[in-house]
């Protein structure tokens, strides 16, 4: 038997009552068994319309002989019969039912992503699972449920961009800035050469004072387009084979010191059919950077639709809050 971690929700109707009867229908299949559920949680909506009524929130353990795709099929079948209507992404629900992680799989299919791919950040999820099995853990991040929630309680409110474009970069980070109340805290200093020994270092101290500033003045948070991380990644493909060992030591210095981000958000770029490979293996490596295990909670956002891609990370930095 395998184990699955679900979460629902619900905003219309009955809230309490369809959450219960989900509960219910789930432990009626005959290949599914629900072992634990969480108390149900009021929680503001995320995303999606405006005007949206408070959420009822929750997960369950469960266990079956489903595969991932069999149970996936089962979730939807238990919200169409609770009446389910799926017309505007994030809209107002009778119920919601999420697939989160399946014995530790990971896949990345246009049916079924695993684990999902926002439940490492989004509050409502992490407490009710901490609840129930504060101890499971994440396949890719590595951390379990419990250090994610941890995380999201102590880490500072700075969310970075990384990947793709600087200046899709710059844009996508000033527009959810103003949609969140956030700081925007540029990575985009006059003057600097980014080929120099020095630059490099003097860029990750600039940042480092600019975003321990912005933090001090921006309680709701600080978004910024520029990670440490990355910068230590980029040193490899810009500087010299005899300068790049002795600014990769001082970045992994700073790196050290510098704050760490609640979440790193992976802008994807939009790859044109002549694209170099060189280009594909700088993305490559730039997603391998975010994903590393133990690297903490990230999003993987794609460059193609500015609006969509800024409304996804503004929806990310309400479900941390």
């Amino acid at each position: 038997m395998a184990i699955a971690l679900i979460s629902l929700g619900a905003n219309l109707g009955e809230r309490a009552t369809n959450l219960d009867r989900a509960i219910k229908l789930l432990h009626a299949h005959p290949s599914v068994q629900v072992k634990l559920r969480s108390t149900w949680k009021e929680t503001l909506p995320v995303g999606g319309p405006p005007g949206q009524h408070l959420f009822l929130n929750g997960a369950a353990l469960l266990e079956t002989n489903l595969d991932p795709l069999q149970l996936l099929a089962v979730l939807h079948a238990v919200e169409n019969d609770l009446g389910r209507e799926r017309q505007v992404r994030w809209d107002a629900r009778r119920i919601d039912l999420d697939l989160l992680l399946y014995d530790g799989q990971v896949r990345d299919t246009p049916n079924l992503t695993l684990p999902h791919p926002r439940m490492s950040f989004r509050r409502f999820v992490l407490e009710s699972v901490e609840e129930i099995a504060p101890q499971l853990t994440h396949p890719v991040i590595g951390w379990t449920v419990r250090q994610l929630l941890d995380h999201l309680n102590t880490a500072p409110n700075y969310l970075a961009l990384a990947g793709g474009d600087a200046s899709i970069r710059a844009a996508v980070a000033e527009r959810v800035a103003r949609e969140t109340g956030t700081c925007y805290c540029t990575g985009f200093y006059q003057g600097l050469d980014r080929t120099a020994l020095s630059q490099w270092e003097q860029l990750a101290a600039l940042h480092a004072t600019k975003l321990a500033n912005a933090l001090l003045r921006s309680p709701s948070g600080v978004i910024s387009d520029y990670w440490i991380n990355e910068t230590q990644l980029r040193v490899s493909k810009n500087l010299d084979p005899d300068y790049r060992i002795q600014v990769s030591q001082e970045l992994a210095r700073a790196a050290a010191t510098h704050v760490v981000p609640k979440l790193v958000v992976l802008l994807e770029s939009v790859k044109a059919p002549e694209v170099s490979r060189t280009s594909e293996s700088n993305d490559d490596e730039v997603r391998q950077c975010v994903t590393h295990p133990g690297r903490g909670p990230y999003l993987v956002v794609s460059a193609a639709d500015l609006d969509l891609a800024a409304s996804e990370i503004a929806a990310a930095i309400i479900a941390m809050r």
